[in-house]
């Protein structure tokens, strides 16, 4: 068996990938030719598949076991940081954003919405029973929206501003950038991130 480190580079934006792979073929002949990484990221993937040509592959380092080579590349990327940088494809698909994140950023956040939702409810003069029956969810969902559990989904929340006429996004969804602009203080930085660029 073949236990080995690898990095794959895109040559046009020097971008690259740091794993570790176990094979029973030469490692020379794997990587890039069998083998393209245990990236969940579709974009990278595709991307080596149809222009393989602007790829580097290189084998950084053989190891007699697979925990070896696993150990070295868990090294490779605390030491590179790998999975935080913009340099190295680990870790930057786009990533499996819930409101579970109980970032502080996301409870302040959840916070000024669901106080923004029971102000307007009382200044409608409609009860909590009355919103949660007009939106067919439970009484308990719904006390939940208005002390900010992270647990409840956004298109809950979403709705519940709907039926409320909250507009969270201005008067037209043109002014989404800006308010993530004016925002930025409470969105975490990896979702104001991906969402501008």
């Amino acid at each position: 068996m073949n236990n080995y480190v690898y990095k794959i580079t895109n040559t046009t934006n020097n971008k690259s990938y740091i794993g570790s792979r176990s094979c029973v073929i030469d490692p020379s002949e794997d990587l890039g030719k069998e083998y393209f990484s245990s990236s969940t990221n579709k974009s990278f993937l595709k991307l080596q598949k149809e222009f393989p040509h602007i790829f580097k592959y290189e084998i950084l380092e053989l190891f007699d076991t697979y925990d070896e080579a696993a150990k070295y590349e868990k090294l490779l990327h605390r030491t590179l940081n790998v999975n935080k940088s913009e340099d190295y494809y680990n870790g930057r698909c786009l990533p499996s954003v819930t409101l579970k994140d109980k970032s502080d950023k996301t409870k302040k956040l959840l916070d000024i919405l669901s106080n923004l939702i029971r102000m307007t409810r009382i200044e409608y003069g409609y009860t909590a029973l009355e919103i949660s029956n007009a939106l067919d969810i439970g009484r308990e969902t719904y006390r939940r929206i208005e002390s900010g559990d992270a647990t409840v989904s956004i298109g809950t929340y979403l709705d519940v501003c709907m039926i409320l006429n909250i507009s969270i996004f201005g008067d037209s969804v043109d002014n989404l950038a800006s308010l993530i602009l004016r925002m930025n203080n409470f969105i975490p930085d990896r979702i104001t991130n991906d969402i501008i660029t």
